[in-house]
């Protein structure tokens, strides 16, 4: 068993916390109390993602097993979590009925009224039907949060809370234009062609007569590595053309996506276009998967109406993605400007670095040392410049090896994730 003094990443907590469920349901009671206790060392007071997750659910500590129960099954695509198989770990784990654990996998529960369990396969009851995760509780748990949003709590704010169970989407303010986001040349360049395409419309397709050959679409494809700006770009180009941004929000929107999702999606391209705003469609690889990989004829059907919208909506469209190769073909021809995001250079590292630091912390760090050593995303230098300043609190003063500690513990995070998930 690991002897880190901390977690590196969630996913290694994660798997400590499977491992844990697995003692106790062997009845290996000593060693379930010895890894309870590494756990405890090993987060040393942190809140990790699934932490987190159970606390904004308000989760028992049976729903917090089933979550474990079930991500263990997700993790394991060979085999399928029927309800009686999780209801029998559930009643061996808190020696109860597992007629009594049925009322967790009821609709008005917790866990399937909040769409963090979903009914893959309806057996007609609890007991044969087959249950699942919902791909976004994933990947909060193993702690991918791919976007410049999610670091500090401040830029949060841009958010209008979502206080409809059914919103669908987050309206942002833009609050960053194109000249605070850092990226190369070649990407610069393709974003000045979005913007030139979206200024002289009218010009290209009407005047020029465009239209009669090519697609009039507005539609943007970013793809990359996580962490490259993606989304931030997102938010500045919206700036630049003085609108809203409505982001889809994926939970809300697959969970509906098993028979309201022409009221849902309709919905979004329609309050899009009477606000004229900026439709961002993130992750969009969760949604416009492939068609021809789709054995379930319901999602299939989904994207179908999606891409149905897609033809009619005259507004601007953006999706990201970091896996490209699994979007259905049929975007293609409706994408009129792919924009590739890849990993920062030394350069765009060091000016990361400069816009990232605090102007009044005080340090010794070397912005200009730190990007030659350390192949870091925009992303992970926000990550490792919280963590740096957590070292360096205590004593009023962050230094340069604490920083480079920090950038160790992030890489060494990364690679573990990478490693260890199919979702990432």
């Amino acid at each position: 068993m690991s002897k880190k003094t901390s977690y590196g990443s969630d996913i290694e907590y994660v798997r400590d916390r499977m491992v844990l469920l697995q003692l106790k349901l062997a009845g290996n009671k000593e060693q379930a109390k010895e890894l309870e206790t590494r756990i405890d060392e090993r987060k040393k007071g942190r809140e990790l993602a699934f932490d987190s997750l159970v606390r904004e659910l308000d989760l028992d500590e049976i729903e917090e097993s089933i979550v474990l129960i079930l991500l263990s099954y997700d993790l394991n695509p060979e085999e399928d979590a029927f309800g009686k198989d999780v209801l029998d770990k559930v009643a061996k784990l808190f020696n109860m009925d597992p007629l009594e654990a049925r009322r967790y996998f009821y609709s008005s529960g917790r866990l399937l009224s909040n769409d963090v369990v979903i009914i893959e396969e309806d057996g007609n009851t609890t007991m044969s039907s087959i249950y699942s995760l919902n791909e976004w509780v994933i990947r909060r748990i193993l702690g991918q949060n791919d976007g410049a949003w999610d670091t500090f709590v401040e830029e949060e704010e841009r958010y209008e809370p979502v206080e409809r169970k059914n919103e669908i989407f987050r309206t942002i303010e833009p609050a960053v234009s194109l000249k605070d986001v850092v990226m190369n040349e070649s990407t610069k360049e393709k974003i000045n062609e979005a913007l030139s395409q979206i200024k002289y419309y009218k010009r290209i397709f009407e005047d020029w007569g465009a239209q009669e050959r090519f697609t009039k679409s507005l539609n943007f494809l970013f793809y990359g590595p996580p962490g490259t700006g993606k989304t931030y770009t997102a938010e500045a180009l919206a700036k630049e053309m003085g609108k809203k941004l409505y982001m889809v929000n994926y939970p809300k929107l697959i969970s509906m996506w098993l028979g309201n999702t022409e009221k849902n999606v309709e919905r979004a391209f329609k309050e899009a276009k009477e606000n004229d705003a900026v439709l961002l469609f993130d992750e969009a690889d969760a949604m416009l998967r492939d068609r021809s990989f789709m054995f379930y004829n319901g999602l299939y059907e989904s994207v179908n109406v999606l891409l149905s919208e897609l033809d009619r909506f005259d507004g601007v469209v953006i999706f990201t993605t970091n896996q490209a190769t699994l979007l259905d073909k049929a975007l293609d021809r409706r994408v009129s400007l792919k924009v590739p995001f890849e990993l920062p250079g030394e350069k765009e590292r060091e000016a990361l670095w400069r816009i990232y630091l605090p102007r009044d912390l005080p340090t010794d760090v070397d912005p200009g040392e730190l990007a030659k050593s350390f192949n870091l995303t925009g992303a992970q230098i926000k990550n490792v410049i919280i963590s740096a300043m957590r070292k360096g609190a205590p004593n009023n003063f962050v230094t340069m090896k604490e920083f480079t500690k920090a950038c160790k513990e992030e890489l060494m995070g990364a690679k573990s994730t990478k490693a260890g998930s199919q979702y990432l």
